[in-house]
């Protein structure tokens, strides 16, 4: 039992995860690793020169043994005297309206809510009570699904006011403490569901290595990911240095210059970075490698990530922005009718025609209303529009119109066409079609005008 302790805080030590008058939040589900954390960190307290408070997030996901749980942490931290903070969602609609996994959520909500209630009650740390298996099944997790060496490093020890003190313990050394202490903990049955990838890891894959390759693998592949976040280290040195140069940010986007004068693998670590930082998203590789392909493909070109992200070739860069909007939505109006759709007000009129007094302006347009019917549709334009620009004879298309009047991929991608009787009058802020242009002979005038919300 002394041997694991004087482990972890050799850990703690050599790793300087700690320090005096840190406030630590300590995540406490109730299974044994985070009751082992708080137990430990209790004892030392006084060694280490800390305060203590302890999070539980109840995920709802498996009805009352759930609410179990809850109620053995309440009770825990009432009898050890330690504050605890609770929290109640339902991942399972979170999941399903992000398009999520349910692990995915479940961790996304975790993370948010940790760092919500550190900085609410001034916790200068956050404990996750991961342990070497752990990090053992996410190596190998990552190593499945192509994440790169970023995922081969396994679980960071410290990632900004996160720590992880117990990466250098064993899920046996852990549980072997808490039977030679008597400690309650709870068990997660669905850590036994085979449904769950990473339970097929821990209960098939992980023990046959271990039978029959290397009984030491937690060790050895923990020794592999120091080894590999060192390295690490020094790439993400050299990403950083192109981050600063190529990156553009945004309030609501983010786009990436690109340059065909550093190699794909150096221009791949800030295409990772960056998705990283702005899209909270997990990227395979093979996602890395369908930016790649785009960022070296035709202007125009996009393609889409999770969480409706979509990523634009934009010419000189790419384009990362969320999708707003379904491409088939369109709103309805006539003659007197204001809307408001995409952000942004709509007004429709009638005025006079005295074409020799008429003013132009990007906040309006004005077209002849002769041959139009009193019914008109504001929608975004798709694939197959086709107008007759003004000053033009013939028909063109909306997507070879935008490129030649090199409008942006991004801009070009929420223009927005007016339509009547199934024809484009005009793409608005841009070119009205040749048919409805105003001469002497115009005997009716629409007016449509387009203002900004704020």
């Amino acid at each position: 039992m002394k041997t694991t302790e004087q482990k972890v805080l050799k850990f703690i030590d050599r790793l300087k995860l700690i320090n005096e008058n840190d406030k630590l939040l300590v995540a406490f589900s109730g299974g044994p690793d985070s009751v082992f954390a708080l137990k430990f960190l209790l004892k030392y307290l006084s060694r280490l020169k800390i305060t203590l408070g302890a999070c539980h997030i109840n995920h709802q996901l498996r009805g009352k043994d759930s609410d179990n749980d809850q109620l053995f942490c309440r009770i825990f931290c009432e009898e050890n005297n330690v504050e605890l903070h609770t929290a109640s969602f339902d991942v399972t609609s979170f999941a399903s309206d992000n398009s999520l996994s349910l692990e995915e959520a479940a961790r996304k909500i975790r993370y948010e809510e940790f760092q919500k209630i550190a900085i609410e009650f001034g916790y200068t740390k956050i404990v996750t009570a991961h342990n070497m298996s752990d990090n053992s099944e996410t190596v190998l997790f990552n190593l499945f699904k192509g994440t790169g060496i970023k995922g081969l490093r396994g679980i960071p020890v410290q990632r900004e006011n996160i720590i992880r003190p117990f990466l250098c313990l064993s899920k046996d050394e852990i549980v072997n403490y808490l039977k030679l202490t008597d400690s309650d903990f709870c068990l997660d049955k669905s850590n036994d569901d085979q449904k769950f990838k990473r339970n097929f890891l821990r209960n098939e894959i992980i023990p046959k290595i271990k039978e029959e390759i290397n009984p030491n693998f937690d060790e050895a592949v923990l020794r592999n990911s120091e080894i590999l976040s060192n390295s690490i280290e020094i790439v993400n040195s050299l990403a950083e240095t192109e981050y600063q140069r190529l990156v553009d940010e945004n309030d609501d986007s983010f786009s990436i210059k690109i340059n065909r004068n550093i190699s794909d693998e150096l221009f791949s670590e800030v295409i990772r970075k960056a998705v990283d930082k702005h899209l909270d998203i997990e990227v395979t590789f093979s996602d890395i490698q369908h930016i790649l392909s785009l960022s070296k493909g035709n202007a125009g070109s996009k393609l889409e990530l999770k969480n409706n992200t979509v990523v634009i070739n934009d010419r000189d860069k790419i384009v990362f922005v969320k999708k707003t909007v379904d491409e088939t939505e369109l709103v309805k109006l006539k003659i007197g009718d204001e809307v408001i759709f995409e952000g942004k007000k709509f007004f429709l009129e009638e005025v006079e025609n005295h074409i020799n007094n008429l003013k132009f302006s990007k906040e309006f347009e004005l077209f002849s209303a002769d041959n139009l019917t009193e019914f008109f549709i504001l929608r975004r334009w798709k694939n197959g529009d086709r107008f007759i620009p003004l000053g033009m004879a013939n028909f063109k298309s909306v997507s070879d119109f935008l490129t030649d009047q090199k409008v942006s991929s991004l801009k070009k991608r929420e223009q927005l066409v007016l339509e009547n009787d199934s024809k484009i009058v005009a793409l608005l802020n841009c070119r009205i079609d040749n048919r409805v242009k105003i001469t002497d002979i115009t005997k009716r005038v629409y007016k449509l005008w387009t203002m900004k919300i704020s």
